[in-house]
């Protein structure tokens, strides 16, 4: 399911890697000051293994899929937050299909 990325959501992912409910959270930023939060607060949970990709790097993941034509699992991802910033449909909707966590 993807979230938008903030403080609380990469609180609560960085919470449920620590405590071993989840293994890769992907989180998707589109500023420095997005990375740099991003980073402090992993460091605050003594975090070192995490997935940061910023969109244009997502984008290029997409156009690898589209060339395969084949749904790749090693893209798949627990959780997703991306930023606020980002509009784009398809790549929300690629996010969203290489998410294991489902709503509802």
């Amino acid at each position: 399911m993807l979230h938008t990325l903030n403080k609380a959501w990469v609180k609560i992912l960085l919470n449920q890697v620590k405590n071993n409910k989840i293994s890769n959270p992907l989180f998707v930023f589109t500023s420095n000051e997005e990375f740099n939060m991003i980073d402090k607060l992993c460091e605050e949970f003594g975090l070192e293994n995490y997935y940061t990709l910023n969109e244009q790097m997502m984008r290029m993941f997409m156009n690898l899929e589209k060339k395969d034509g084949k749904f790749r699992p090693e893209f798949d991802f627990d959780d997703v937050l991306i930023s606020h910033d980002i509009h784009d449909v398809m790549l929300k909707d690629f996010l969203g299909r290489h998410c294991k966590r489902k709503c509802c």
